[in-house]
């Protein structure tokens, strides 16, 4: 729950710095946000590898966390536990499909000028996430007892990024299929592969790898972007 509540303001002050970019360092070139800007100072280059830090750090670990507190749902497929897979597909749709409903509700209420025409498919914001990890639980009883799943899951996550999500009639896209599909392999990689003594040895080196790998991957990113090098 730590590490959840942790990824979580990761995410929002991501967001914070995508709105800081958009109306203030790039309101008048209209930059992409990872794109090159050797003019700007020094600051601002490191705000940007920050900025892709915690893209890299945010959403594939809060993900690889979530299949990992989902092994018991793969527990119940392989026993073939029809009603332990009942159980828990029941829990998901309270505590994953209807917040998605009600946050989509209030999405489109609080921005309809920006998603007009509305579309109920189209997650706004990170709704996409509510129902990504519904569907990616619900493939659990299909998926999870196959035999060489990750490499399953590791292909389809490579040949989603060689298609494109239909998009709806406001422009965004259905049910943000591609992001779903492409963090699919994270899910299972923490629900198969994940265990509780990898977690210990990864808590050993938390303190003297974590902050140096925090301190030293923002300023590569940094000096890669001062170079030239566009990440978007």
């Amino acid at each position: 729950d730590n590490c959840k509540f942790f990824l979580m303001m990761v995410v929002i002050f991501n967001h914070c710095l995508q709105d800081f970019f958009n109306h203030v360092l790039d309101a008048s070139t209209r930059r992409q946000y990872c794109a090159p800007d050797p003019d700007a100072p020094a600051f601002y280059q490191f705000l940007r590898g920050v900025y892709l830090y915690l893209n890299l750090l945010g959403m594939p670990t809060f993900t690889l966390i979530s299949g990992y507190c989902s092994k018991g749902l793969v527990r119940c497929a392989v026993a073939g536990d029809g009603a332990g897979l009942a159980a828990r597909s029941r829990r998901a749709v309270e505590s994953l499909l209807v917040p998605w409903v009600l946050w989509q509700v209030f999405y489109l209420c609080y921005n309809y000028s920006a998603v007009y025409p509305v579309q109920f498919w189209a997650p706004i914001g990170i709704t996409w996430y509510l129902t990504s990890l519904f569907m990616w639980r619900a493939s659990v009883q299909y998926v999870g007892p196959l035999r060489h799943v990750l490499p399953l899951t590791f292909a389809a996550g490579v040949l989603a990024g060689f298609t494109d999500t239909p998009s709806t009639a406001n422009g965004l896209p259905f049910l943000d299929f591609q992001r779903m599909v492409a963090f699919l392999p994270i899910f299972y990689l923490g629900m198969l592969a994940l265990t509780p003594e990898h977690l210990a040895a990864l808590a050993g080196l938390a303190a003297p790898w974590g902050w140096g790998v925090t301190a030293a991957a923002p300023l590569f990113l940094a000096c890669a972007l001062w170079s030239g090098q566009c990440f978007d």
